[in-house]
């Protein structure tokens, strides 16, 4: 099971609430295990054993990779096309920063950025 608990303002949790939360069970979509969760200011990247990304939260920079930049209340499978040219990904690693996420994609050994470059966070 999945819990969350805490700050909801952006669905940064999984779920839509008024206020702040004691631990509550979060709907994930898969039944794969959750290998890693990773937060940023106001988004939550989880990673699957299948080596998929899930994300929800605020994804106004791009950084929960849905594509549309509105925040997601519910946690949402990242599709790997959104990747470009890496839509074979298999996601080992995660990590977040404020308004960016990273994951190394161990099946072409390249680390997938997306989100804001504030501070040259993409790298660029």
């Amino acid at each position: 099971k999945l819990y969350g608990f805490g700050a909801w303002q952006e669905g940064q949790l999984g779920f839509k609430q008024s206020k702040t939360q004691p631990p509550v069970c979060v709907y994930f979509p898969s039944k794969c295990a959750i290998l890693d969760i990773r937060c940023g200011r106001y988004h939550s990247i989880l990673l699957g054993a299948d080596g998929a990304l899930y994300g929800a939260g605020s994804n106004e920079k791009g950084q929960i990779g849905i594509g549309a930049r509105k925040k997601s209340v519910q946690i949402k499978r990242i599709d790997r096309g959104y990747f470009a040219d890496n839509s074979n990904a298999f996601i080992a690693k995660i990590g977040c920063c404020e308004l960016t996420t990273y994951a190394l994609d161990k099946r072409n050994q390249k680390l997938i950025v997306f989100g804001s470059n504030i501070n040259g966070c993409l790298g660029c």
